[in-house]
């Protein structure tokens, strides 16, 4: 059965808009260090076409937003080569222009879509070990960065990690 005066049909009234850069640069200014930097540009959008479905209702409809994807990222590594080959690594990535809904109180009014940015920092090592065998260890996060792609949903704080690798 159906309840009267009630009925829904799924209508797809949008194109989905996607353009970006994407530049990356990778020099070794010394045989010991290499450095790696990339930078993302990313513009996107939705156009509705309402005038195309003159039945469906832009009263009724519910709008969404992209998934969160940042507008503009940089990241950086930088990698310096210790003696007897461990690994010294650094990482660095700023995110801005991420945009989300903030979903966690459907009521409420205002709960429409904000930007926020963040930036974070990793450090961490590979010691070689034996025969394609390497320890690895480091730290996320390190500078304890509160940030989140989907609202009440924080991303891990500091954390650090260690690793055994075996490559054959």
């Amino acid at each position: 059965g159906s309840t009267a005066g009630y009925c829904s049909q799924n209508v797809n009234i949008a194109t989905a808009i996607n353009r970006g850069l994407e530049v990356s640069v990778r020099s070794t200014p010394f045989s010991r260090f290499t450095l790696d930097a990339q930078y993302s540009y990313l513009f996107r959008s939705l156009e509705y076409r309402f005038a195309d479905y003159v039945d469906v209702s832009q009263v009724l409809t519910s709008i969404q937003i992209l998934p969160t994807y940042p507008k503009d990222k940089f990241v950086t590594n930088a990698t310096v080569r210790l003696p007897r080959d461990i690994l010294a690594i650094f990482s660095a990535r700023y995110e801005s222009g991420l945009e989300m809904q903030d979903t966690t109180y459907k009521t409420a009014p205002g709960n429409l879509p904000f930007t926020f940015q963040y930036g974070s920092v990793d450090l961490g090592t590979v010691v070689p070990v034996y025969a394609g065998l390497s320890a690895q260890a480091g730290i996320k996060n390190l500078f304890d960065t509160y940030y989140y792609y989907s609202p009440g949903y924080p991303e891990p704080g500091r954390n650090w990690y260690v690793n055994l690798r075996y490559t054959f």
